[in-house]
């Protein structure tokens, strides 16, 4: 009696890599001239939480999101996440 081998299928993942919020953060605020140490001052956060957010080491929570608003006006996307910074989605 002969054993079968099943066949070997190869799996290949499709994923889209996205930009995490603190990068484009980090784009912005360099746009309108500002850095790390005066959105800390703005957002009345400490300077290594900022830093910490724009190098997407830590997530834009709520609470962040809403000071970046009213210090800012950059406006929260409904994409931040608020437990981690998103790196990968697969699709």
């Amino acid at each position: 009696m002969s054993t079968i081998t099943p066949p070997i299928y190869q799996f290949t993942p499709d994923y889209i890599v996205l930009t995490p919020p603190g990068k484009i953060l980090a784009e912005k605020i360099y746009e309108m001239g500002i850095d790390a140490s005066e959105l800390a001052r703005r957002c009345e956060l400490p300077l290594e939480t900022v830093r910490q957010v724009l190098n997407a080491e830590a997530a834009v929570t709520k609470e962040i999101a809403e000071l970046l608003e009213k210090t800012t006006w950059i406006l929260p996307e409904s994409g931040f996440d608020t437990k981690k910074p998103i790196e990968t989605v697969w699709i």
